[in-house]
């Protein structure tokens, strides 16, 4: 049936033949252009250096461009992350010089420092240490210059392994109770004491006895209670009161208890609440020891007074007594002479002793309000750290524009990390940045700071913190919580990916909302397990996620991390985002933009083979069927 056209009827050959639709089917979401998808690019691999992988990474077609830097070793670099430091003038003009002669288009983005700085804080294996943090913090320095110097701008951020926690203390402060499987997981509390950043800590089994009750919704001491209802707690053979047996969930209760009301500062961690009341334990029972050392104290003094005293007796009675009495006086004294030196040495003991028990309380007392829960100490160091790195991106933002060569602000972040580390839950990858965005704030305009600029108002102090700091949200990282993620009972694997995935954009919408990313890599896999697909390859929503992003005004860099399947089909990192992004690809002989859909006949970055002949396959032109009906 033949079919007209509106407007008439049009040959093949006519313009108007193909209309709009035949060329380019209408999409109700919002198309990214090719060139602001772009792909991370390792600063070197397989014997290819930085600016060989930079080019090769142009020449695929990739105009936005993340560099990823590479574990060093001892040999070649003296610190892990140390990027800027690797490369002299020569190597950085010809960087600047491959960039520009690509094209205006064409820009870093920023770097991505080695996982082997894997924290921002400084800890070691032995606690705390300033003198981390500082060399930490001079790396990211040196490639925030690094940056400034062959791009004029873009971001630098490090991949948030702050420190290791078990998934049950996201459970706590998350407010996700039952969502993920920790039946296997170590039950181990760390506590820091912030005087000398040493850690140590406790199993959650340990149980404490103590003279507490929860009476009328709140734990009291026995003290406090009623008589009443102290009765409740007094053994019956002995009329003595019976401390309780407390543990974990016990003081999970108690902190939330307390902490109603209370701003962040002033709230205590469970763990923080477990060793105050241990503490209070041990100064109580130390308290006790003592006032037993000190009553044997005075004892002992009292004794030395009465042989002193007897000494006196018997010296007066050698000087006017008969012989019977010299005698006994005599006695007395040798009496005397032994038991003095044995008093004295009790004295002695005592006073020690005494002295190291009031120490005990002493330290117990001060370790009172020093000790911290991990999850409290280490990200406040973490924030200071973004917080003195962020000024420095604002530093260079400044010196640039001064110089007119400013391309867009510098800024430094945390990369979504590891369901295993601090860091890696879409709320604690919040909290860092919003805690460190507050304390630069602080930073820059409290006069009693080193970095105080009294030209900066908080409103302003504010906007420049937002522009400094920026997150990157790596989905590949999220996914990796289906490894993690609770099955119900009697559920099939594809039921739980389907409410794992749900779960997933859920967090995806937390982290947009937020306001807290500057860019976003984009990878898939087929596990929850760290892999490195392309982009729409796996089976998580990565994509979706990124145009969720986007739906709400994100205008920060979007690249491919999926490298892994480069052996199927060179470019394949960057084309899949461009294909699953719905990114047109240039113009079509008619005048409209050619799809994805449309690029089939040349199996641009296809992994199998095509089902027709093409090149130098194709019979000539000048042999003919015996039909004479034309090959195509």
């Amino acid at each position: 049936m033949v079919e007209f056209k509106k407007g008439g009827y049009y040959m093949p050959m006519d313009r108007q033949y193909y209309s709009s639709e035949d060329i380019a089917p209408k999409l109700e979401d919002p198309i990214t252009p090719i060139s602001h998808l772009g792909e991370t690019v390792p600063e070197s691999i397989g014997g290819r250096n930085i600016i060989q992988t930079v080019q090769g990474a142009i020449r695929g077609g990739a105009s936005t461009l993340q560099l990823v830097g590479m574990r060093q070793t001892p040999s070649v670099v003296t610190g892990p992350g140390a990027f800027g430091a690797r490369y002299g003038q020569e190597v950085r003009q010809a960087l600047r010089e491959v960039i520009s002669s690509a094209g205006p288009e064409v820009n870093i983005v920023g770097i991505e420092m080695p996982t082997s700085m894997n924290n921002f804080n400084g800890m070691t294996q032995r606690g705390f240490s300033e003198q981390a943090r500082k060399e930490t913090l001079s790396q990211v320095k040196e490639a925030i210059k690094f940056v400034a110097d062959i791009n004029r701008g873009g971001g630098v951020d490090m991949v948030a392994f702050e420190f290791q926690r078990p998934l049950w203390k996201v459970e706590e402060y998350a407010g996700q109770k039952g969502v993920f499987d920790i039946a296997s997981e170590d039950k181990f509390v760390n506590i820091v004491d912030e005087r000398t950043g040493e850690l140590s800590g406790f199993r959650k089994t340990k149980t404490q006895f103590l003279p507490y009750a929860k009476y009328q919704g709140k734990y009291v001491h026995f003290d406090e209670l009623p008589d009443s209802e102290k009765q409740k707690y007094i053994d019956k053979q002995t009329g003595i009161l019976q401390p309780q047996r407390f543990e974990w969930n016990n003081f999970v209760e108690w902190s939330e208890i307390e902490n109603k009301g209370k701003s962040a500062p002033e709230r205590k961690a469970p763990e923080e609440l477990f060793v105050e009341k241990l503490n209070e334990n041990q100064i109580e029972q130390s308290r006790g020891v003592l006032n037993q050392y000190r009553q044997r104290v005075l004892d002992a003094e009292r004794n030395l007074e009465r042989l002193n005293r007897d000494e006196e007796e018997a010296k007066q009675i050698l000087s006017v007594g008969n012989d019977m009495q010299k005698q006994i006086a005599k006695n007395e004294l040798n009496r005397i002479k032994i038991e003095r030196p044995q008093q004295q040495q009790l004295l002695e003991e005592y006073r020690r002793s005494e002295v190291n028990q009031l120490q005990g309380i002493k330290e117990a007392e001060e370790q009172l309000g020093s000790i911290r829960a991990l999850e409290h100490y280490a990200p406040q160091i973490s924030a200071k750290s973004y917080a003195e790195a962020g000024i420095s991106a604002l530093r260079e933002t400044q010196q640039l524009a001064a110089q007119g060569k400013l391309k867009k602000p510098l800024y430094v972040g945390p990369e979504i990390g590891w369901p295993d580390y601090y860091g890696g839950h879409p709320d604690e990858f919040i909290q860092i940045i919003k805690d460190a965005r507050g304390k630069m704030v602080k930073l820059l305009t409290d006069p009693k700071s080193e970095y105080f600029d009294h030209r900066i108002k908080p409103d302003e102090a504010k906007k420049l913190a937002d522009q400094s700091i920026q997150g990157t949200f790596d989905t590949g990282h999220l996914a990796m919580w289906y490894n993690h993620f609770k099955a119900n009972p009697g559920e099939s694997e594809d039921a739980r990916l389907k409410r794992f995935n749900k779960w997933y954009l859920e967090q995806v919408d937390k982290i947009s909302n937020a306001g807290v990313v500057g860019g976003i890599q984009v990878v898939d896999s087929h596990s929850g397990e760290h892999g490195h697909l392309p982009p729409g390859e796996g089976i998580f929503p990565v994509i979706e996620a990124t145009k969720k992003f986007q739906q709400k005004g994100f205008k920060g860099f979007i690249v491919s991390e999926g490298h892994d399947e480069e052996a199927f089909g060179a470019g394949r990192i960057r084309t899949k985002l461009w294909e699953r992004m719905g990114g047109k690809v240039g113009q079509g002989y008619f005048g409209q933009s050619a799809g994805w859909g449309h690029m089939a006949p040349s199996y641009f970055g296809r992994t199998y083979s095509p089902k027709f002949m093409f090149g130098s396959y194709v019979p000539s032109n000048d042999f003919k069927l015996w039909s004479e009906v034309p090959l195509e």
